[in-house]
C-alpha cells in the first residue's frame, strides 16, 4: 500500500507493495502480456485460442492492460499484423510481471485483507469471479473468505451492498469508512509518501506550538493518519456529515480555530481544500486527543469530580481496595475524563497500542478497571471500548502500586536499654539498612513498653528481653547489626503471608468434564457453599458481575467473582477443566472463583498481587497443569516475591 503524490495533491493507493497496484491486473491479462512479451505480433484470434475466450473479449482485456500500464507498457495493433507490446519502462515491466507473480495474496488471511482494500479502493461493483480471476482462486474460495470479510466489515458498521448481475459494494457511513481505511495505514504506516508526511508533520507540529496545544505522540501520528486519510476522501468527492447541532457547538471552540489554521496551511502547502465540515471533524479529533495537565489551570467540572468520586466509593465496595483515599487517582481520571467525554459524545476512537500488554501484565487491574468502565458507561450512555479500559486501568494500576508499596512497609517498635545515645544509634541503623521497608518507627525503653498501643504496630525488635505478653511479634536482635542480623530482619520484614488460607484443599478441582460457563458457575458456587457460608443470591450476584464484562483472560484463564464482597472470608476455588471451553468470547481452561471478604482483610492486597503475577506468568501455569494440586499452587503463590 502506498500514498503517491502528484502536483496537485496526493491519491491513495491501497497495496501491499509499490507494484500491487499492477496486482489488479486478472489472470487474463497476465497472460495476455506473456504472450505478446514472447512474439513480436499476435492477432486477437491466435490470442482468443491460446487463453479459450472470445475475440471481444481480449479487446477489452487489451483495453484494462492499458488503462492499468500507463507510462510503464501499452499494446498497440498493427493493421495485417496484429498487436504488439510497446515497452516503455524496461525494469519497472519486468519488475511489475515478477512482482505480480510472487505477490499474489497466498493466504485466507492475505486474500481477506486484499479483498477489503479492493472494496475500499474502487468504489463500484464487484463480482466474485472477477476477484477470483485476480487472486487465481476459484469462486467457491473466494465465496468463503468473503463471509470473513463481511464479519471484518461488520465490526466497522460496514456491509457489502448485493447488486444482481453487477456484483458487491462497499457501504456505510462515511466516518466508518475512514475507520477502516485508518486501520489499514496503521497496518502499512511506513508506505505514506515521506514529501507529504513530512508536511503534515511540519504543519502540525507549526499550529501546535502555536497555540500550545499538547497531544500524545501516538495522538500526534494519528491525527496526520487522520488527514492523510481526509484529503484522500475528499479527492474521491466523499465528505463526513455531522449534526448541525455538534457543528455549532464545535465552532465556538479553541480546537476549531486550531483546525482552521491546519486547514489553511494545507491547502497553501498540498494545494487541498478542506471544507468547514471537516475542520469540524478535525476539532473533535482534537478534543478527543488534547492531554489535559494537572500543572495547567483547567478547570474541571464539578459534575466529573462528583462522578469519579462516587464510581470509585463503588470500585472500593466491589474490590475491598480503598480508592477513594487516592486524591492523585481522583485527579487523574477527572482529567482523563475530560477529552474521554468528547470521545465518547462524538463516537471518536482512540486506539490503544499498548492494550495487549496492559491486559496481559495488569490483569486484575483491568479486570476492576471494567467496572469503572460499566459506571462511565451507565453516565454518558455509551459503551467504553478495550482500548479506553486499557487507557484507565493504566491509572487503576498506578494506584494499586502505590497502595501496595505503603502496606509492605512496616510500622516497627524498637525497644533498647535507657539511653537516648543508644536508641538513637539503633534507630540509625535500623533506618539506613531497612528505609525501604519502614513506614513508621519508633522507639522506646522496656519500662514503657505497656503504654503503647501495639496495634499501630507490626513488629517489635528489640535488645532487650521482654518480660510482658504483647501481641505482635517480637524478634531479639543484637544492638549492632552485622551481616547475619541484617538478614534475619530482612527475612522477617519481607515474608508476605501465607495463602493457605485463600485456598482451601477441598476446593481444588482437577480434570473436569465440564462443557459450558455455565456448567462452570453452577459447579463452583454449589461447591464452595459447602466450605464457606454464602449469600442465597452467590450464584446470582457472579453472574451479574460476568455479564457487565467478561472475566476471561487471553491466556485460558477466567476470574469469576461477585458483584460484590458477599462472604465474611476471602477465599478462591480453582478449577483446571479436561478441554477449554467458551468463556465470553474467549476459550478458558483455568478457573479462579474468587470471593473478597466484605469485612476488612489487612492481607487482601498480598492476595490480590501473588494471584496477579500467577497470572501473568505462563511458565507458572504451564507448571500447575503438568502438576495440578492445591499443594502445589499453594507452593507457586508462596513462592511469588512481590
Amino acid at each position: 500500500m502506498e500514498i503517491i503524490y502528484d502536483k496537485t495533491a496526493f491519491k491513495l493507493s491501497y497495496n501491499n507493495s509499490r507494484s500491487d497496484m499492477y496486482h489488479m491486473l486478472t489472470k487474463r491479462e497476465k497472460e495476455i502480456l506473456l504472450i505478446l512479451k514472447d512474439n513480436d505480433y499476435s492477432r486477437a484470434k491466435q490470442i482468443s485460442n491460446i487463453i479459450e475466450v472470445s475475440e471481444k473479449t481480449v479487446r477489452n482485456d487489451i483495453l484494462s492492460i492499458n488503462n492499468k500500464l500507463v507510462d510503464v507498457a501499452s499494446i498497440l495493433s498493427k493493421t495485417k499484423f496484429g498487436y504488439y507490446l510497446k515497452i516503455e519502462k524496461e525494469d519497472r515491466f519486468l519488475e511489475i510481471l515478477h512482482e505480480c507473480e510472487s505477490g499474489i495474496p497466498s493466504t485466507p488471511q492475505q486474500r481477506i485483507d486484499y479483498i477489503i482494500k479492493l472494496f475500499l479502493t474502487e468504489n463500484r461493483y464487484i463480482k466474485t469471479e472477477e476477484i477470483a480471476n485476480m487472486l487465481y482462486q476459484s469462486s467457491s474460495t473466494i465465496s468463503t473468505d468473503l463471509r470473513q470479510v463481511r464479519k471484518k466489515l461488520k465490526q466497522y458498521q460496514l456491509s457489502l451492498e448485493t447488486k444482481p448481475k453487477y456484483g458487491m459494494m462497499l457501504k456505510g457511513e462515511e466516518k466508518h469508512l475512514r475507520e477502516l481505511e485508518s486501520d489499514l495505514l496503521y497496518k502499512n504506516r511506513d508506505i505514506i509518501d515521506d514529501k507529504v508526511h513530512n508536511t503534515l508533520v511540519n504543519i502540525l507540529h507549526d499550529v501546535m506550538n502555536t497555540y500550545h496545544f499538547q497531544i500524545s505522540e501516538y495522538a500526534f501520528n494519528n491525527l496526520v493518519i487522520h488527514l492523510v486519510i481526509t484529503i484522500h476522501r475528499i479527492e474521491q468527492g466523499n465528505q463526513i456529515k455531522l449534526s448541525i447541532n455538534y457543528f455549532e457547538d464545535i465552532q465556538k471552540k479553541l480546537e476549531y480555530t486550531i483546525a482552521k489554521d491546519i486547514a489553511n496551511r494545507i491547502h497553501s502547502e498540498l494545494n487541498v481544500i478542506l471544507p468547514e465540515i471537516e475542520c469540524a471533524y478535525i476539532s473533535m479529533h482534537l478534543l478527543g486527543k488534547k492531554i489535559q495537565s494537572d500543572k495547567e489551570n483547567i478547570v474541571i467540572p464539578q459534575k466529573y469530580s462528583v462522578l469519579i468520586q462516587k464510581l470509585l466509593i463503588e470500585l472500593s465496595r466491589e474490590f475491598q481496595i480503598n480508592f477513594t483515599k487516592d486524591l492523585n487517582l481522583q485527579l487523574a481520571l477527572s482529567l482523563h475524563l475530560i477529552p474521554l467525554v468528547y470521545r465518547l459524545k462524538y463516537d471518536l476512537r482512540m486506539e490503544n497500542p499498548l492494550l495487549d500488554s496492559i491486559k496481559k501484565n495488569y490483569p486484575h487491574a483491568y479486570i476492576i478497571t471494567t467496572s469503572l468502565a460499566y459506571g462511565l458507561s451507565k453516565e454518558f450512555n455509551k459503551e467504553l471500548s478495550p482500548d479506553e479500559i486499557g487507557y484507565l486501568t493504566l491509572h487503576i494500576n498506578l494506584s494499586m502500586e502505590k497502595e501496595f508499596i505503603n502496606i509492605r512497609k512496616k510500622n516497627i517498635l524498637l525497644v533498647c536499654a535507657t539511653g537516648r545515645g543508644t536508641a538513637k544509634l539503633l534507630e540509625y541503623q535500623y533506618r539506613q539498612k531497612f528505609d525501604s521497608w519502614i513506614n513508621r518507627l519508633k522507639c522506646c525503653d522496656a519500662a514503657s513498653l505497656a503504654d503503647q498501643d501495639f496495634k499501630e504496630f507490626d513488629f517489635i525488635f528489640t535488645t532487650v528481653p521482654i518480660e510482658i505478653p504483647v501481641p505482635v511479634p517480637v524478634i531479639e536482635t543484637s544492638f549492632i547489626l552485622d551481616e547475619d542480623e541484617t538478614n534475619k530482619i530482612e527475612k522477617t520484614i519481607e515474608k508476605d503471608p501465607s495463602m493457605i488460607s485463600y485456598f482451601p484443599e477441598g476446593l481444588f478441582f482437577n480434570n473436569l468434564d465440564l462443557q459450558t460457563q455455565e456448567e462452570v458457575i453452577n459447579f463452583l458456587t454449589k461447591q464452595v457453599s459447602k466450605f464457606y457460608k454464602v449469600p442465597a443470591d452467590f450464584k446470582d450476584l457472579v453472574w451479574k458481575r460476568e455479564k457487565r464484562f467478561s472475566t476471561a483472560f487471553d491466556n485460558h484463564v477466567a476470574l469469576p467473582h461477585p458483584y460484590v464482597p458477599c462472604t465474611k472470608e476471602t477465599f478462591a476455588s480453582t478449577v483446571l477443566l479436561k478441554e477449554p471451553i467458551l468463556w465470553g468470547n474467549k476459550m478458558v481452561r483455568m478457573i479462579f472463583l474468587l470471593s473478597i471478604s466484605k469485612e476488612h482483610d489487612p492481607n487482601i492486597q498480598t492476595f490480590y498481587g501473588k494471584l496477579s503475577k500467577l497470572l501473568v506468568n505462563d511458565a507458572l501455569l504451564d507448571k500447575l497443569l503438568k502438576h495440578p494440586t492445591n499443594d502445589f499452587l499453594l507452593q507457586i503463590l508462596n513462592g511469588i516475591k512481590l
